[in-house]
C-alpha cells in the first residue's frame, strides 16, 4: 500500500464499501461493508444460511488512520448505504438477503452505540438494493430501492421519513420498469443503481440504470431520471439522459444534480458525469476519467462525495486492458446464477481518484491510489460470482477526501488533503 492507505476493518471477505463523515468532526468517520463467512460463497448456501453474511461497521475518530469495531449490523444483511445528518447521527440503509425486507437505523457511533434496526413499513418483500439520500436542510430521510409493484413490474421505489426515520411515506412509483414476454410469460427487467439527489425548495430527482434486456454481457442501459417538484410524492415521467454499460452513481450539491456513468465518445469508453442544473430539465456531460483508459469490465461502480463548497470526489475502478471475452463471461455469469459453478473475473485493476472543483466542468489528473495490481480473481466469491460489489464510496469535507475501496477481500481508506 502507498503511505497513508489504511486497512479498514479486520472482518474477513468483504465487498461493497460505503464509508460517511460526520459534518461536525472531520477526523469522525464511519465504514459499513458486507463481509461473509468464507471466500466462496453459493447463491443457495447465502440464502439457506450456510454462509452467513452480515454488515460489519467501523468507526475511526483520527481520519481513517485507525479503525474499531462497532458490531455488526444484522445478520442475513446485505447493501449497506451510509449517511450523517446535520446534527452527527449516522443512518444506515440495508437490506434483509433472502427476504428483501428493507430496514433504516440510526445511531451515535462517537458514543459507541450499536445501531438498532427498525424495519421500513411499506417496502415490499423482494426488495433489493437500498440507498439512503438525506437533505442537508431539512433532515428528511429519502430511502430508493428496486421492488416490485402492483401490476407485476420490477420498479424504481422512494420512501420519505420526515421524523428520522420513525415513520415512513407509502413508496412512490418513480418508475415501473419495463417487462418482456418470455415463452408467453410476463418477465419484469429490473432496474438498478437508484439513487435520490436532493434539490431546492422540495424538488428531488431520482436516477437509475435500465438493462436492456435480461442477462445481457456487458450490461448495455439506459441511464434514467425521473424528477419530483413535491418531495417525492409524484414523479415525472423518466426520461434517457445517456447510455451506459454497468454501474451509475448519483450526487447533488445545493440544487445541482450529478450522474456518473461509463460512456462512449468517439468510440472510446470514458468515466462520465451528466450534470443538471436546473432541475433535470437539460443535462450538460463531462469526462472524469481523463486520460484513464477505460474498458468494459465488471468493477464495482465509482464512489461520489460532494463537499460543503462543492468540491466533487470520485474514486474509481479502470480494467487495465480489453480483459472480458463477452460469450464466455455471459455463459459463466449463468452458470453461477443457476448454482453450476462459478465466474471468476479475469481482470486486472487499477483504483484512481479525482476532484472537480467548478461544478464537473473539469476533472483533476486521476491518482492511483493501489501500489500493486488489484485483481479481479482475488475478490469473494458471492453467490458463486467474484466481486467487490456494486458500489464503493467516498466520503468529503471542504479540505479532505476519504476513499474507501476493495482490493482481494478487505477495505482501504486514505485520507486525501486537495
Amino acid at each position: 500500500m502507498y503511505p497513508g492507505v489504511h486497512r479498514v476493518t479486520r472482518a474477513p471477505y468483504v465487498f461493497e464499501p460505503d464509508i460517511a463523515v460526520d459534518p461536525k468532526d472531520p477526523d469522525h468517520l464511519v465504514a459499513a461493508s458486507i463481509s461473509q463467512a468464507r471466500y466462496s460463497c453459493s447463491g443457495s448456501e447465502v440464502l439457506s444460511g450456510q454462509c452467513r453474511t452480515n454488515i460489519v461497521l467501523d468507526v475511526s475518530e483520527d481520519g481513517g488512520r485507525s479503525w474499531r469495531e462497532l458490531g455488526l449490523t444484522r445478520l442475513w444483511s446485505g447493501t449497506p448505504s451510509l449517511a450523517f445528518d446535520s446534527r452527527g447521527t449516522v443512518y444506515e440503509a440495508g437490506m434483509l438477503v433472502g427476504i428483501g425486507s428493507i430496514f433504516v437505523n440510526r445511531g451515535l457511533p462517537s458514543k459507541d452505540e450499536l445501531m438498532i434496526s427498525h424495519a421500513v413499513p411499506g417496502s415490499p418483500a423482494g426488495s433489493d438494493r437500498p440507498w439512503l439520500s438525506i437533505d442537508p436542510r431539512t433532515g428528511h430521510l429519502y430511502l430508493t430501492y428496486t421492488g416490485p409493484t402492483t401490476d407485476g413490474h420490477v420498479g424504481v421505489l422512494l420512501q420519505r421519513s420526515d421524523d428520522d426515520g420513525g415513520s415512513w411515506s407509502r413508496p412512490t412509483t418513480a418508475d415501473r420498469g419495463p417487462v418482456m414476454h418470455r415463452n408467453g410469460v410476463q418477465v419484469a427487467i429490473p432496474p438498478d443503481y437508484s439513487e435520490a439527489m436532493i434539490g431546492e425548495h422540495g424538488h428531488i430527482a431520482v436516477s437509475w440504470a435500465q438493462s436492456r434486456g435480461l442477462g445481457q454481457v456487458p450490461a448495455e442501459a439506459d441511464v434514467e431520471v425521473a424528477t419530483s417538484s413535491d418531495g417525492g410524492r409524484t414523479f415525472s415521467k423518466p426520461k434517457v439522459i445517456a447510455h451506459s454499460w454497468d454501474g451509475v452513481t448519483a450526487a447533488s450539491h445545493e440544487g445541482t444534480y450529478y450522474v456518473f456513468y461509463e460512456g462512449r465518445t468517439s468510440d472510446r469508453l470514458h468515466l462520465m458525469v451528466a450534470i443538471s442544473r436546473d432541475g433535470g430539465r437539460r443535462w450538460a456531460r463531462s469526462v472524469v476519467s481523463g486520460p484513464v483508459g477505460m474498458y468494459l469490465d465488471r468493477a464495482p461502480a465509482p464512489g461520489v462525495g460532494v463537499a460543503p463548497d462543492g468540491t466533487v470526489d470520485v474514486v474509481f475502478y479502470s480494467a487495465r486492458s480489453h480483459c472480458l471475452n463477452l460469450a464466455a463471461t455471459e455463459r459463466g455469469l449463468k452458470r453461477a446464477i443457476l448454482g453450476r459453478g462459478s465466474w471468476i473475473d479475469p481482470c486486472t485493476y487499477d483504483v484512481y481518484y479525482t476532484y472537480s472543483r467548478d461544478g464537473g466542468r473539469s476533472w483533476s489528473r486521476p491518482e492511483r491510489l493501489n501500489r500493486e495490481p488489484v485483481k479481479g480473481k482475488g475478490f469473494p466469491l458471492v453467490q458463486g460470482v467474484s466481486t467487490g460489489g456494486q458500489y464503493v464510496g467516498m466520503a468529503s469535507t471542504d479540505r479532505y477526501a476519504y476513499p474507501i475501496w476493495i482490493e482481494g477481500t478487505s477495505a482501504y481508506t486514505r485520507r486525501i488533503r486537495r
